[in-house]
């Protein structure tokens, strides 16, 4: 049921999402690029990308 089954369960929902997230920018053969419009989630991504 996805998203729908987890309404009540922030936890799971948020493991799921970042899970879903993790997978998609990870299988990118010739790279990945992400367009942030939020400033604070765009200093986030990069701290954590750079921090590897």
């Amino acid at each position: 049921m996805g998203k729908r089954g987890l309404k009540s369960k922030n936890e799971e929902l948020t493991k799921l999402v970042k899970n879903i997230y993790k997978i998609l920018m990870s299988r990118g053969m010739k790279g990945c690029y992400v367009y942030c419009r939020d400033q604070e989630l765009m200093n986030y991504l990069c701290s954590r990308a750079n921090s590897k």
